[in-house]
């Protein structure tokens, strides 16, 4: 008997849960209303994807050049440092193992090596390298920002490279 026709909880319930509903359907609408996009317009043609790739390839040489060189440098700076002599040796002989590496550092330094001290420079030289690449990057790049270096990276096949001497953030 007092009860209002116009009050009441069910009536809101009611209200918010067709409201809802509408603006469900519209947003599902709205979202599968495509954009007309020309695809083939945007496509680049061989002879780009050749220049881009020849491109990409004499600049990754360029900056694993320029790392070289710094890499040299850093040895002829620091007696003693085999690390420039280490990665050249490995790069030209990647097959062999830590002892076979040793004796051919120990030939070209006319110094004794052990299998394990080889292997330990030989990390550090790869630590050096990535750390000399990651400046030559950033020193090609004005403002350069970790994420861009790291797209850099990928971009010029680079990444691996330095991939296990960076933080896993």
């Amino acid at each position: 008997a007092s009860a209002d026709p116009t009050k009441g909880r069910f009536r809101d319930f009611f209200k918010v849960s067709v409201k809802n509903m509408v603006r469900t359907y519209w947003d599902k609408k709205n979202r599968r209303t495509g954009v007309a996009y020309d695809v083939t317009q945007h496509e680049q043609t061989e002879e780009e994807n050749e220049a881009e790739d020849a491109w990409t390839a004499n600049w990754q040489r360029t900056v694993l050049d320029a790392t070289w060189r710094s890499l040299e440098a850093f040895q002829r700076a620091n007696s003693g440092c085999v690390y420039y002599t280490l990665l050249q040796l490995r790069a030209a002989n990647p097959d062999d193992d830590s002892p076979q590496l040793a004796e051919k550092l120990s030939e070209v330094t006319k110094k004794p090596w052990r299998a394990d001290a080889a292997r330990q420079q030989l990390r550090r030289a790869r630590l050096r390298f990535a750390q000399l690449l990651l400046e030559e990057l950033s020193r090609s790049m004005k403002n350069a920002t970790p994420d861009e270096i790291e797209e850099d990276l990928i971009d010029l096949g680079l990444m691996e490279y330095v991939r296990p001497f960076l933080p896993d953030d």
